[in-house]
């Protein structure tokens, strides 16, 4: 079960994998948890500075470069492209990786063994080692957003015969349990609602796929995510989302039940059952954030007719329900909302720029 504060930000959630409680400041910074002891502390630029006996420091451009741990200190290196490319634990290399033209994770090296990775439109499709050898490969369902919703996974076992392994997927297509041919559950995991994930003993298969875009490293804890890396202790990613946002560090929200992060740069939200088009997703997650705050000047509005104040309770529904009318007009206009073709970016951003001017209005 889940709770939420306000804003719609996760709160509360019980389940098997046990209880979580958060609390955040107006910009979505976790202040609280019920796993911490104390406050978390963050400076003017949203970064996290400290949270129970850690502390974090970071560059110009707002990557983390340390954090220091009772257990240890982890320092990260950065290319002049804000990629992570060098983890240190201690001073000892933990991993170092490398990348494509187009800011794809290439290649990457852990205690001298190196691993390559391929791509296609859908995303990660295959893992190579050093010989050449393809070791992996990934099939996800059509349409889908980068390396999200995947259908299977195959291996080259020891034997030289290819198997396939198909995924068992939460609403989000958050990998949950792999299966076999014969329907045996041969990897499982449970994770907590911001990704920190404990696989199960008597998993047999090695899957590193976690949240939608992300594929997590054993050797650093952080799940890369194409344009960035997310730490799922924290809740928020070590490096600046490169699209503009009011906060560059949290993720999803704080709204990890229903929107998910598939590149580390857009917000997209799951509609209904499953996840549609990143840019419809787009549009929606507009739209519901103005009828949320329609709601909320609704209910201020109501509030202040109980309290006998004198502001005129029809006039203000009536223009409000106009609102919520020409917001549908307008999604209505767009292409791409029925069978016209995909949507553009452009039609979404006059779709937030326009309702965000007639909300401003009231």
């Amino acid at each position: 079960t889940y709770g939420y504060d306000d804003l719609y930000r996760l709160a509360t959630a019980t389940g098997p994998e046990g209880a979580e409680g958060y609390t955040y400041d107006l910009l979505g910074n976790r202040l609280t948890s019920l796993e911490t002891e104390g406050l978390w502390t963050y400076n003017a630029n949203n970064e996290l500075i400290t949270n129970e006996g850690a502390t974090y420091d970071y560059d110009l451009n707002g990557n983390t470069i340390t954090k220091t741990t009772p257990s240890g200190i982890w320092s990260y290196v950065y290319d002049m492209e804000n990629r992570l490319v060098e983890v240190k634990k201690d001073g000892q290399e933990a991993a170092l990786y490398g990348y494509d033209p187009f800011g794809r994770r290439l290649w990457k090296s852990v205690n001298g063994i190196k691993t390559y990775f391929a791509y296609s439109d859908e995303g990660l499709v295959a893992e190579y080692d050093s010989t050449g050898t393809i070791q992996k490969s990934y099939g996800y369902l059509p349409g889908s957003l980068w390396t999200t919703n995947p259908l299977y996974l195959a291996t080259d076992e020891a034997d030289g015969i290819w198997r396939y392994y198909w995924y068992q997927n939460d609403n989000l297509g958050t990998p949950k349990a792999l299966t076999d041919e014969n329907g045996r559950i041969v990897w499982s995991a449970s994770a907590e609602a911001f990704g920190e994930t404990s696989v199960d003993a008597g998993s047999v298969v090695v899957n590193n796929l976690r949240f939608p875009g992300q594929y997590e490293d054993a050797e650093t804890g952080l799940h890369y995510n194409y344009h960035r890396y997310y730490d799922p202790e924290t809740g928020r990613y070590v490096s600046e989302d490169p699209i503009y946002a009011l906060n560059l560090y949290h993720y999803a929200k704080g709204k990890p039940i229903r929107h998910y992060d598939p590149d580390g740069r857009l917000v997209a939200q799951v509609c209904g059952a499953a996840a549609v088009a990143l840019t419809a997703c787009l549009m929606a997650d507009s739209i519901s954030d103005f009828f949320e705050k329609a709601n909320k000047e609704m209910e201020r509005k109501e509030k202040e007719y109980n309290d006998n104040k004198p502001p005129d309770l029809k006039k203000d529904h009536d223009k409000i329900r106009e609102l919520a009318e020409q917001g549908l007009k307008t999604i209505g206009d767009v292409p791409g909302t029925s069978g016209t073709g995909p949507v553009s970016f452009d039609p979404i951003d006059h779709i937030s720029s326009d309702i965000m001017e007639r909300l401003t209005d009231v």
